[in-house]
């Protein structure tokens, strides 16, 4: 073969090693998805198996939501919730999602509430879990508005959820969520 013919080759050789182990081609439908109910338990690549779905890290499905810093910090309750003001008079909140044993693609629906049940954030949104290290996942920074009438400052401090649900269009029925309990600060 010539050099030409070997480059997209050589490209996807580089690209499954990066992302941990060469695969097989699984059932052919891309969706990259092992652990509960689709792993052979041993490479990762059950039906529908490969490594750009699972970044080769053979695990239960599971989800966290953290720092946009690497590396990545897993928040759990108590920790502050960061709404980040913007010059016009807006607000929002940004986070890394983390992801174990499932597709790349995830929408998400981000709900953030304070305990009256008043709605802070309420959006869908899609993103693209990347490899990071080879043993997760990583959405490359997801940010959603937040809505609240009057002055800001009103809800500084406030007991607030944070509930990140992921589902996945190729892994019809799994359906993962993060909960987060914290106070607000900017």
């Amino acid at each position: 073969m010539t050099a030409l013919r070997l480059m997209p080759l050589l490209a996807l050789l580089a690209f499954t090693v990066h992302c941990g182990h060469i695969a097989d081609a699984g059932d052919g439908s891309g969706n990259g998805f092992s652990g509960a109910g689709g792993s052979d338990g041993a490479s990762g690549t059950g039906e529908g198996g490969g490594a750009l779905g699972t970044c080769g890290f053979d695990a239960i499905p599971a989800i966290e939501v953290g720092s946009l810093e690497l590396p990545f910090e897993s928040w759990t309750d108590g920790d502050p919730i960061t709404i980040v003001l913007g010059a016009e008079g807006g607000m929002s909140l940004s986070f890394e999602l983390k992801a174990v044993g499932t597709p790349r693609l995830a929408e998400l629906d981000v709900h953030l509430t304070m305990n009256d049940d008043t709605v802070l954030s309420d959006e869908t949104t899609e993103v693209d879990l990347l490899c990071h290290d080879s043993e997760y996942m990583l959405a490359d920074g997801v940010t959603v508005n937040v809505l609240a009438s009057g002055d800001p400052f009103d809800i500084l401090g406030a007991p607030v959820t944070l509930e990140v649900v992921a589902r996945f269009a190729d892994e019809p029925g799994l359906e993962l969520t993060s909960t987060i309990v914290g106070e607000v600060t900017f």
